[in-house]
């Protein structure tokens, strides 16, 4: 048949099969539905966690593991948000001794190895 009709047998075979196999249009159902999740959560659910329990609360996606959920949001760049945590690095009210400040910001000085300075930077 397929001399006949002047086509290779390769191309014909490949006529045959679906164009997606059922795990990627399950994988693109997957990510629409995570992508979903990640603005209700506003960006703040990391994969293992939330989402996959989000997803899995839907019988569709009973099945599906964290370690697929973590793949596809990789993939489409969705990361989780984190709050920073405020850190005193500072503390003004102790009662140890305080260097007087000898230089009153006269940083000139009329030969090398007069001055020192130095400054601790958190």
């Amino acid at each position: 048949m397929c001399r006949i009709l002047s086509i290779s047998e390769s191309g014909y075979y490949s006529w045959l099969r679906p164009l997606e196999s059922e795990r990627s249009v399950e994988d693109k159902a997957l990510t629409r539905r995570i992508k979903e999740l990640y603005a209700e959560h506003k960006g703040k659910a990391g994969a293992p966690p939330m989402i996959t329990a989000d997803i899995r609360k839907e019988t569709r996606f009973l099945h599906v593991g964290k370690n697929r959920i973590a793949r596809i949001m990789k993939e489409n760049g969705l990361r989780c948000k984190y709050a920073r945590k405020y850190k005193t690095t500072t503390d003004s009210r102790h009662c140890l001794p305080v260097a007087d400040n000898l230089l009153n910001r006269n940083f000139t000085v009329p030969e090398p190895d007069k001055v020192w300075v130095g400054d601790i930077t958190y």
